[in-house]
């Protein structure tokens, strides 16, 4: 099975000029983690959130995400080489209350937290595989090299 790491088009052009994907820490004290999902259409807590008028925060939906992020691209990585989420937390040194709202927050969202997995290491966009989001379904633009 293939893990996703989802982002936007805008994203994808700062992730292709530095050619890696880099984990990205929840606060100073955790372990920087490296975010994918095994949901094969979309992961909601991917997603930005939108502020509103009156201050309050709404996420937006993968067709907002689409027209607000210049478009939606996903990258594929082995999912037999993440580290699922219940080990993953522990290991980046989230404390167990922030792991326990990231859960909330996320199904609050539609996301399920068994669907959450990454690493803590940097990982080469050669050796990952890209799809873009057109007509409403996903399409490969380029296959990832040196997967077994």
């Amino acid at each position: 099975m293939i893990a996703w790491h989802y982002t936007t088009g805008e994203k994808f052009r700062l992730i292709i000029a530095c050619g890696e994907l880099r984990p990205m820490a929840e606060s100073s004290q955790d372990r920087a983690i490296l975010w994918f999902s095994l949901n094969q259409q979309w992961e909601p807590t991917a997603s930005k959130m939108r502020k509103n008028a009156d201050g309050s925060l709404t996420p937006l939906t993968r067709e907002q995400a689409y027209q607000l992020g210049n478009g939606l691209v996903r990258f594929g990585f082995p999912s037999a080489r993440c580290i699922p989420w219940w080990m993953l937390g522990k290991k980046a040194r989230i404390p167990f209350q922030t792991r326990v709202r990231l859960e909330y927050v996320g199904r609050k969202l539609g996301a399920d937290p068994q669907e959450w997995c990454g690493v803590t290491h940097p990982i080469s966009v050669d050796r990952l595989i890209i799809e873009v989001f057109k007509k409403n379904e996903w399409v490969r633009v380029r296959e990832a090299r040196g997967w077994p």
